[in-house]
């Protein structure tokens, strides 16, 4: 009995063993893979952190991007508001130039309405009376200030 004892015992340690064995190597797999994961982790870590910084940097150029055609805008708006000033003040100087001599006219071709003219006349009178209100009307629309 004493050889089957012992040689039971052997049995159960080689079995213990067998499953020490098989426990650590399920351990070292198990950590291999945290390994692998972290190492991962990090490396993805890192280009996220590379990424970063790529946006971050994009986001200032795009920054003072905007910050120029800011001022661009703003430049031409002045620029073109000094333009829209110089003509409203030329089309009032030119309006003014034009409509005093072309009142007088009216008022002649009124002051003729009183006069014994010949049909002739009374037509040439009627087309320079129509041509001045057309005159009239025209400078009126060009020196017109448009709404703001």
């Amino acid at each position: 009995m004493g050889i089957n004892l012992q040689s039971s015992i052997i049995e159960k340690e080689k079995k213990r063993n067998i499953i020490l064995v098989i426990v650590v190597f399920v351990i070292t797999m198990i950590l291999l893979v945290i390994v692998i994961l972290i190492r991962r982790l990090i490396r993805d870590l890192r280009n996220l952190g590379i990424q970063k910084e790529e946006m971050e940097t994009q986001a200032e150029q795009l920054k003072l991007i905007n910050n120029n055609l800011e001022r661009i805008i703003s430049a031409r708006s002045q620029d073109l508001q000094k333009k829209r000033f110089a003509l409203e003040q030329y089309s009032s100087i030119t309006g003014n130039l034009l409509k005093e001599p072309l009142r007088e006219v009216i008022s002649l071709v009124a002051q003729t309405e009183s006069f014994n003219l010949t049909t002739e006349e009374q037509i040439l009178i009627t087309f320079l009376k129509n041509s001045s209100t057309n005159l009239q009307s025209v400078i009126e629309s060009v020196t017109k200030r448009p709404p703001s």
